[in-house]
């Protein structure tokens, strides 16, 4: 798939996720349908207003949530390029329809929709022109997610559509980036990183603990924070000693976010 157009090659890659195809090696994989962690008042002890913040794309929970606390700018990374389309999808949902979050079970819902979409760019038209394919060809669009089932439900700052509307028209801004590969083509950096649990996947694997560490430091502004959820909250030490050259460990006294400062 690596000769083909970027776009054509994420349409390709979400229809064999859909048939049950592994596809993680290539940078593909589910998306989540919500945020699943309990984190939003830990959240709410720092200051974002000026600030410029770096964060998981994932559900777009989390740039929703920035961009309403205050933040200058917030740009978006995730190693998987699926995130970008479902960010417009809750977009959709929340401008269009007045939902918080898209019904992905009902095809006419769909269409529905997308029908009143305007696209405000390229990339949104790319995003519309992906999920009307998918439903020309029957696409199973549940199966590109995680099962929401098995998902815990996060905490969301927004108790309804309305609230979340306010904070959809803002550009996105997103970088393919994988934290724990050393091609890290972003220069810009940032007050704050959001990274969501990302390194409790690299907890037995020092070289890539270490990557991350590179890559967040050469990210982050002095004194910029990496703010890290727990969610299997194992044993974190060997983390802690490949970082503490570079940062200061902190923790919220529920145990569920940690920080790491730049020195």
């Amino acid at each position: 798939m690596n000769n083909i157009n970027i776009y054509e090659r994420d349409y390709l890659a979400s229809r064999a996720i859909s048939k049950g195809y592994d596809l993680k090696d290539l940078g593909y994989d589910h998306v989540y349908y919500q945020n699943n962690e309990l984190i939003l008042n830990d959240l709410l002890n720092y200051l974002y207003d000026d600030k410029n913040i770096l964060s998981v794309l994932s559900s777009a929970d989390q740039v929703l949530t920035f961009r309403a606390l205050g933040a200058r700018c917030v740009d978006t990374f995730d190693f998987n390029r699926l995130t970008i389309y479902y960010y417009y999808l809750r977009k959709w949902s929340i401008k269009y329809m007045n939902d918080l979050y898209p019904n992905i079970y009902d095809n006419n819902y769909l269409k529905i929709l997308l029908s009143k979409v305007i696209p405000s760019d390229n990339n949104e038209k790319k995003a519309l022109d992906f999920y009307k394919r998918h439903l020309k060809d029957n696409t199973n669009l549940v199966k590109l997610f995680y099962d929401i089932d098995l998902q815990p439900k996060g905490e969301s700052a927004f108790s309804n559509a309305k609230m979340a509307s306010k904070f959809v028209d803002d550009k996105l801004i997103f970088y393919n980036l994988d934290l724990f590969n050393k091609d890290n083509n972003i220069n810009n950096t940032y007050d704050y990183i959001f990274i969501s649990n990302i390194l409790e996947w690299a907890r037995d694997d020092i070289n890539k603990l270490k990557i991350a560490r590179d890559n967040l430091n050469k990210l982050l502004n002095n004194n910029g924070i990496v703010l890290c959820s727990k969610l299997i909250n194992n044993n974190i030490n060997r983390e802690k000693e490949i970082f503490d050259n570079n940062f200061i460990y902190d923790e919220e006294d529920d145990h569920k976010l940690y920080t790491y400062m730049k020195r």
